[in-house]
C-alpha cells in the first residue's frame, strides 16, 4: 500500500481597504452673544494589522481618531477641555477591557488641537496622555490672541490592545461602554466665570460604531513542522483467506495489518491537531475504506484503539471544515513538541466481493491526510 500524506496548513487572508476622511476647519458664523458651541464630530477610518501575526500583550492591532471641533465668539474666547472617567478601573495598558471580546481593550488618549486662528494655549496635557483612568485631568486651556472669534479642533486618538494574548482570538469586535470615558468642552467669560458650551459633552467609547470597525486580525495559526510530506508503507503480505469481510470488526483484520506514525514536529503548546482523510482514487466518496488497484480489496485505516475505520471524504476547502468526525490529538502539553497520530492499516475485502473469487497479487492504495492545527 501506497500511502502519500499531504500536511497542509489550512488558512486564509483578510483583506483591508480603508477609507479616510479630511477634516476642513469650518468658519462658521455665530451671533456674537453666543456661547462656545460644536461645529461637528469627524471620525477617520482604522487602520487594523493584518491577520497572521504573531499578537503579544500590548500590542496595537488597530487605530482611529475622533475630531470634535468647536466654535468660541470673541467675547467668551477662552477654552477648556477636561477628561477622563470616574467608573474606570487602572489597567496595565490603560485600556477599557472589552468583555465580550476576549483578551482585547480600546485606549483612548489625548490627541491634542488643531487651529487656523491665532490661539495660544497656556496649559496643555502631554500628547498620548490616556483617558481611561478613574480622575479627570485638565487637558488644555488657551484663546485667541485679543478678543478674536475662532475654531479649534479638539483631537482623540483610539487604540485597540491585546492585553491576553492567550485569549485574543480576533474576528467581531463588540464594545461594552462600563467606564463611561468622557471629553468635556467648556469656555470662559470675560469675567472670568466657566459656562458648558452646547455639546460640550462626548462620551468618546459610545462614539465607536460596532459596525464601523472592521474586523480584528486574526492571530498566527499555531502550525507543526511535518516530519515527512510523503510517506511510503508496505503491508505484511497475508494469504487470501486472512482478508477480512467488509464491516467485519478490527480484531478479523490483524493478519498483516501495519502502524504507522503521522508526526507534527515542533508544535507550539497547546496545539491540537484535527486530521481529515480522502482516498485518492475516490477523492468526492464518503467510505470507511480506500480503494486499491485490486477490485476485491482494498484498506481500512484505524487511529490510535478505536474500534471504528476511519470515515474518507472530500478534503477541507478554505477553513470549513468537514461534517464527518476528524481525527483529534492533542493539545501539546509543551513548547515546540512533537505531536504523533497513530494509525494502523488492514486488509479489508471490498463490499461485494466474494471471499472465494479473491485473486492473490499485487496492490497499491494511497490517501491524502489534511492536518488543521488549533
Amino acid at each position: 500500500m501506497k500511502i502519500f500524506f499531504d500536511i497542509r496548513k489550512i488558512g486564509f487572508f483578510d483583506f483591508l481597504i480603508v477609507f479616510f476622511t479630511m477634516l476642513g476647519l469650518s468658519n462658521a458664523v455665530y451671533s456674537k452673544e453666543s456661547n462656545c458651541q460644536r461645529n461637528s464630530i469627524t471620525k477617520h477610518g482604522w487602520t487594523m494589522s493584518p491577520s497572521g501575526n504573531e499578537f503579544n500583550n500590548g500590542d496595537i492591532i488597530g487605530r482611529s481618531k475622533l475630531i470634535a471641533s468647536y466654535f468660541f465668539p470673541w467675547d467668551k474666547n477662552t477654552a477648556v477641555v477636561y477628561a477622563g472617567s470616574r467608573d474606570a478601573d487602572y489597567h496595565d495598558y490603560a485600556v477599557i477591557p472589552m468583555s465580550k471580546t476576549p483578551g482585547v481593550g480600546i485606549r483612548i488618549k489625548w490627541g491634542g488641537y488643531y487651529s487656523a486662528y491665532e490661539f495660544t494655549h497656556s496649559y496643555q496635557m502631554d500628547i498620548g496622555w490616556g483617558l481611561a483612568w478613574p480622575e479627570w485631568r485638565q487637558m488644555l486651556k488657551g484663546k485667541a490672541r485679543g478678543y478674536g472669534e475662532y475654531t479649534i479642533n479638539l483631537y482623540y486618538d483610539y487604540e485597540i490592545v491585546v492585553i491576553d494574548k492567550d485569549k485574543y482570538k480576533g474576528g467581531k469586535l463588540i464594545i461594552t461602554n462600563e467606564m463611561h470615558v468622557t471629553a468635556v468642552t467648556t469656555g470662559v467669560n470675560e469675567n472670568g466665570q466657566s459656562y458648558s458650551c452646547s455639546g460640550g459633552e462626548v462620551e468618546l467609547l459610545a462614539e465607536i460604531s460596532n459596525d464601523a470597525i472592521p474586523e480584528l486580525p486574526k492571530p498566527v495559526i499555531p502550525t507543526c513542522a511535518s516530519a515527512e510530506v510523503n510517506r511510503t508503507v508496505k503491508m505484511n503480505p497475508v494469504i487470501v483467506s486472512q482478508v477480512s469481510a467488509y464491516e467485519s470488526n478490527r480484531s478479523s483484520g490483524t493478519a498483516g495489518e501495519f502502524n504507522i506514525e503521522l508526526i507534527g514536529r515542533r508544535c507550539p503548546e497547546g496545539t491540537t491537531i484535527k486530521a481529515f482523510f480522502t482516498d485518492t482514487k475516490a477523492l468526492s466518496e464518503s467510505n470507511d475504506y480506500l480503494k486499491s488497484s485490486h477490485p476485491d480489496v482494498g484498506v481500512r485505516l484505524y487511529h490510535g484503539q478505536n474500534q471504528t475505520p476511519i470515515q474518507m471524504g472530500p478534503a477541507p476547502v478554505g477553513a470549513t471544515l468537514p461534517s464527518r468526525p476528524a481525527v483529534v490529538e492533542g493539545p501539546v502539553a509543551a513548547s515546540m513538541a512533537d505531536l504523533y497520530v497513530p494509525i494502523t492499516a488492514q486488509y479489508v475485502q471490498m463490499p461485494g466481493a466474494s471471499p472465494g473469487n479473491i485473486r492473490a497479487g499485487k496492490m497499491n492504495a494511497a490517501a491524502t491526510v489534511t492536518f488543521m492545527y488549533d
